[in-house]
Parts: structure tokens; sequence; C-alpha cells
């Protein structure tokens, strides 16, 4: 066991500061030598070094990069506006036709500048679970959600008679 705790001491600080890739291979190598699960291993590693520094090590940020240009996005706002704010799957099904067709009656006005066989592949290959999830931002911003200013009232349960 201490001969365990000592390989776990050694590696806390490397771990910490390793890259997902390298911690996958520091991991695999404290599970064979010590026959732990990964995630004791992973458990054991980050309490060491946190009972040495005192602190939580900071997970570094990993963005996945775009896979769409930003034109792609801005004409897609613009179709599903002309198409009458459709719903994703509908949207991803019927993109083809309504690029030809605005673009046949210059509905693009000055975006039609962006409007590239690059970006018209990426909008033809595009899910429509993308659609949905970059169009949330813009549909949220035109329809927000309004409460109600009516409260019920106590007229009403007293119009409703109850018997005993």
């Amino acid at each position: 066991m201490n001969t365990r705790h000592q390989i776990v001491k050694g590696f806390a600080k490397e771990y910490a500061k390793a890259t997902k890739r390298e911690k996958g291979i520091l991991l695999d190598y404290l599970c064979a030598s010590t026959g732990w699960s990964r995630a004791n291993a992973r458990r054991r590693l980050s309490t060491e070094y946190n009972r040495n520094t005192g602190k939580v090590p900071t997970p570094i940020p990993r963005r996945r990069a775009s896979k769409y240009q930003l034109a792609s996005y801005t004409i897609l706002e613009r179709i599903w506006t002309l198409c009458g704010d459709p719903c994703g799957k509908y949207l991803a099904a019927t993109v083809s036709e309504d690029i030809e067709r605005l673009e046949r009656f210059n509905e693009f006005g000055k975006l039609s500048v962006l409007l590239t066989d690059e970006v018209k592949t990426e909008l033809k290959n595009m899910s429509a679970a993308t659609m949905d999830r970059h169009l949330k931002k813009v549909r949220d911003a035109r329809y927000p959600l309004s409460l109600s200013a009516t409260k019920p009232g106590s007229m009403l349960r007293s119009e409703i008679k109850v018997r005993w």
C-alpha cells in the first residue's frame, strides 16, 4: 500500500497539468501497476494533488472548432426568417430548395455576397439539430416569454357551489 501511495504521489502533479490524452496514458500506467480501476486511480490522483497544493486545479478549456462558417449561420437565419420560422427538421428537409428559390428571386439582398458554393454545401449538409441549436438564440430573442398579468381571483371560487 505504501508503494502505491508513493506512485500516486509521484504522478499527482503530472496528472493535474496533463492534457486529456496524457491523462489517459498516465491512468493506463497507474492502473496496470496498482491493479486499481480507472475511476479509483483518477480519484486518488486528484485527491493527492489537492492535498499537496491545497487548491483545485483549473480545467483546461477545450472547445471544438466550429464546423460551419459564420456566413453559413447568417444565411441560415435569413432563410429561416423568410420561410416563416419553421422548426429545424422541416428547415433541414427543404433548405436546398429554399436556397435556390430565394436566390432566384434575389431575396438575400446584401447577404447574397456571402452565399458561396461552400456555404451552400454546408447548409445542405447541416443537421436539423444543429439548425435548431443555432436558431434557439435567435428564436428566444425574437419571441421572448412574457408573464401573464392576470391572476386568478376569488370571485370565481365564490360562484362555484360546493355541497358538504
